[in-house]
């Protein structure tokens, strides 16, 4: 409702809102299930509705950043044909063993391209935010080191990309696993006043 125009907010309708969960769970679910059993799932349901949001916007966030890493590729002069991406990984992995063993990174190179001049990378994976261990649960820490340890042991060294930048990363400590940021969208020109020089610095830094 528009409440800046006088009219007052609607009340929400909190039986209105669990019967209609309750009434989609049983539709997804095929029923089947004991009035005590069902007001248990509506209840987990409408309690996981904020880690379910949160889920989803990670799951955006990392398809832009695999569409902004094929993008650098090609303007980096990399051919689409000098590398696999996640989908071509998955299938040759079902063509391999039938199914999907291994976690994969977004983009496996034909062969090692230097990264800025400095590491010779075999893989690259983009992150949409970078995990700081002491504010992340431990094992999801630990599943993580453990999934790009795995690349670096079949593909050999990788880069994986923090696309909000990093000050400590999870990936600290593990071998032949380069790290790096994608720059601000839109960095200040030469003829930039203080302020954004400013600005630049203190992104520099970061890094």
């Amino acid at each position: 409702a528009d409440a800046a125009a006088g009219t007052p907010a609607r009340a929400l309708d909190v039986e209105a809102v669990v019967q209609e969960v309750a009434a989609r769970l049983q539709h997804e679910l095929g029923g089947g299930f004991s009035d005590r059993q069902l007001a248990r799932l509506t209840a987990m349901a409408l309690a996981s509705r904020d880690a379910v949001l949160a889920d989803i916007a990670r799951d955006c966030r990392g398809a832009a950043g695999e569409s902004m890493l094929v993008r650098r590729l090609a303007e980096a002069g990399v051919p689409r044909e000098a590398y696999l991406d996640e989908e071509e990984l998955r299938e040759k992995q079902r063509e391999l063993f039938g199914r999907t063993v291994y976690k994969t990174p977004d983009v496996l190179l034909r062969r090692g391209v230097v990264i800025n001049g400095a590491h010779a990378v075999r893989w690259i994976d983009s992150k949409g935010s970078c995990w700081l261990p002491g504010f992340t649960f431990a094992s999801a820490i630990r599943r993580l080191r453990a999934q790009l340890a795995k690349s670096t042991e079949l593909f050999g060294p990788g880069l994986v990309i923090w696309q909000s930048g990093f000050a400590v990363a999870p990936t600290e400590g593990l071998p032949d696993i380069f790290c790096d940021a994608w720059a601000p969208a839109a960095l200040p020109s030469g003829a930039a006043d203080a302020a954004e020089a400013a600005y630049l610095e203190a992104w520099l830094r970061w890094q």
